[in-house]
């Protein structure tokens, strides 16, 4: 975000590309924050891992999106991204919401 203002207050209103690309770095830290190596983008399917969730954030997950599938054995979140929404920003919030910072 403070790229974001700092692009703003240079060149004025940001442009979509630059916002795709603010998403994606977004993406990638929240990635790092959780250790996810693998993140796969199909169709309106997302897949993260490995993700090992607690009792607590499987229950959460059904909460946050009831077609969502929580694979323990591979360590593997699948998730059904709407239509219409940026897959990075959308799951940048899903994620920070499943597994919020300490």
């Amino acid at each position: 975000d403070d790229i974001r203002t700092e692009w703003e207050d240079r060149y004025g209103p940001v442009p979509a590309a630059a916002e795709a690309l603010l998403a994606v770095g977004l993406l990638r830290a929240e990635c790092h924050r959780l250790g996810l190596r693998d993140v796969q983008i199909t169709g309106n399917m997302a897949r993260v891992a490995p993700l090992e969730l607690k009792a607590s954030e499987e229950l959460r997950l059904k909460r946050l999106s009831r077609d969502s599938i929580y694979k323990a054995d591979q360590q593997q979140v699948v998730v059904p991204i709407r239509r219409g929404v940026d897959a990075a920003t959308f799951l940048v919030g899903f994620l920070r919401e499943l597994v919020p910072s300490p």
